[in-house]
């Protein structure tokens, strides 16, 4: 699959989360250009992946892209389960479309 429809599926993906339109300019590692700011976008991917990051050892300031949180999420083995669910889900989209 292109990188340009694997965009698609996460802006749809992350549209459906914030229900605004979100634009991905490259990939996840650009900031996403819509209503919705950074942290908003990261609290809702917290929302999706069941993370509380005040239990954590992290804050949303220390994330600058969404592709670091992502990074972040798959070095923790509690939080695997809910990103492969995210990934699984992901997938699901991609056979849709």
């Amino acid at each position: 699959m292109k990188r340009y429809e694997k965009n698609l599926i996460y802006e749809k993906k992350l549209s459906l989360w914030s229900g605004y339109p979100v634009k991905i300019e490259d990939d996840l590692d650009s900031i996403c250009q819509c209503d919705v700011d950074f942290i908003e976008i990261l609290m809702l991917l917290e929302n999706a992946f069941l993370i509380n990051l005040v239990e954590s050892d992290k804050t949303r300031q220390d994330f600058t892209t969404i592709k670091e949180f992502i990074d972040w999420v798959e070095s923790r083995p509690k939080m695997t389960q809910s990103f492969k669910r995210f990934k699984l889900n992901t997938l699901a989209l991609t056979l849709r479309y």
